[in-house]
């Protein structure tokens, strides 16, 4: 169960103390997240998050900080049990893999010539995701170097404010909007180098996408899923750059403009990613029903006692 939001969760969380039934949990919620609520709402939280928390038997955290987050409010080392927020990697590396003639004309697309260096910015076009932050640094990034060019995937509420914005710039962003479900392997297998600019973003799967693509990351320290452990680890599969300092951000890009760099971090992404799939969440399921077998072997069976007959 992810969280206590909807009736059916509630009641779900009801059933199963009722019941006995022991009570898995998980989120990606971080410390970080919380900063856009009122101070109202955070002092509410801190009186009821712990024993909302601790109705759950086990938590299966996502990552570093979503484990800050849960310590935070409550939650005892031995109720967490290190799982992810897995996507299906498989599938994104058999479609790259059966159609490697595709990706090229993706890149013949939108490059300019074979030097370009792309950068890639996947998500809704939202306040949230902070995308003139990533326009800025490609302007800038630009500037010092001509082979920079960023292409934006997605569409939504500020896609007049960001036409008109990338209008100025003469090609060195790229509007390119929605992209097919069935095609985004692709498309992040045709990209340089991923860059996630969000303000808030508690675990953004679209990092993982990237990664398990080969495409490298560069990630806003707001999103929720770098870490010594976690998705993204600074200087070793990516960077993280300070939110909200475009010129720190262009610094990043134009460090992966070295060709090593990035294929170090393209083959230390997918390592990573190897660690964080589908199995890994699977074996910290099985990792929980052994917990729980284990603590329900030490509890005795009461014993049975026949009633006398009167």
């Amino acid at each position: 169960m992810q969280s206590f939001v909807n009736y059916s969760y509630r009641l779900t969380a009801l059933l199963c103390k009722l019941r006995g039934i022991p009570l898995i949990m998980q989120n990606d919620a971080s410390i970080m997240s919380d900063g856009r609520y009122s101070r109202t709402r955070l002092i509410a939280m801190a009186f009821l998050y712990p024993w909302m928390n601790n109705l759950a038997d086990y938590w299966l955290s996502c990552g570093d900080h979503n484990e800050v987050h849960l310590r935070h409010y409550g939650v005892s080392d031995d109720k967490i049990v290190r799982g992810c927020h897995p996507i299906d990697g498989d599938r994104f590396q058999q479609t790259i893999a059966a159609f490697p003639e595709e990706i090229q004309a993706i890149r013949k697309e939108l490059c300019w010539d074979e030097n370009t260096i792309l950068y890639g910015f996947m998500g809704k076009y939202i306040d949230r995701k902070n995308p003139f932050e990533f326009i800025d640094a490609i302007a800038k990034a630009h500037q010092r170097d001509p082979r920079v060019r960023g292409v934006m995937f997605g569409g939504g509420d500020l896609d007049p404010a960001i036409n008109e914005r990338i209008a100025e710039l003469n090609g060195a962003v790229i509007n390119y909007g929605f992209v097919n479900q069935s095609k985004i392997p692709l498309y992040f297998a045709a990209l340089d180098t991923f860059v996630v600019t969000s303000w808030i973003d508690p675990h953004p799967l679209v990092v993982s996408e990237a990664m398990t693509s080969g495409t490298p990351p560069i990630l806003s320290d707001r999103c929720g899923n770098w870490g010594y452990n976690d998705t993204v680890r600074h200087r070793y599969n990516g960077l993280v750059y300070p939110c909200g300092k475009p010129d720190a951000l262009a610094k990043a890009m134009l460090e992966m403009t070295d060709t090593e760099v990035r294929k170090l971090y393209s083959q230390r992404s997918q390592e990573v990613f190897s660690e964080q799939d589908l199995y890994c969440e699977v074996d910290a399921f099985l990792e929980v029903a052994k917990r729980i077998k284990a603590k329900n072997d030490k509890v005795p069976a009461q014993p049975f006692i026949q009633k006398q007959p009167v």
